[in-house]
């Protein structure tokens, strides 16, 4: 009986610091995703901010001009080739077709 009662305690200790480490490492690797999330969201808030950028696309909402949408890829294209974070931005018109990407 000694034996059993011995077994079970140490599983039960192993189980514990098992999850102990799990759950030490869930939280590292949330804090990096999380750190990463607010890292993208920074970078798009910074295309967003450009003023030439926001002018173009309230342009291209009033005249549907296609040289806004040059211009505006120009920005975006410039925008991911400075943050290595980012793969991809695509701005969408109401209807949810791409206008630039």
């Amino acid at each position: 009986m000694t034996l059993t009662a011995g077994y079970l305690h140490e599983r039960s200790v192993l189980i514990g610091e098992s999850t102990e480490r799990i759950e030490a490492v869930a939280e590292v690797q949330k804090a990096r995703l999380e750190a990463y999330v607010e890292g993208t969201q920074q970078s798009v808030a910074l295309i967003a901010s450009r003023t030439r950028f926001r002018s173009a696309l309230n342009e291209y909402a009033q005249s549907s001009d296609p040289e806004l949408v040059g211009e505006m890829e120009k920005t975006l294209s410039d925008a991911v080739a400075a943050d290595d974070r980012v793969v991809l931005i695509e701005v969408l018109d109401l209807q949810g077709e791409v206008v630039v990407s």
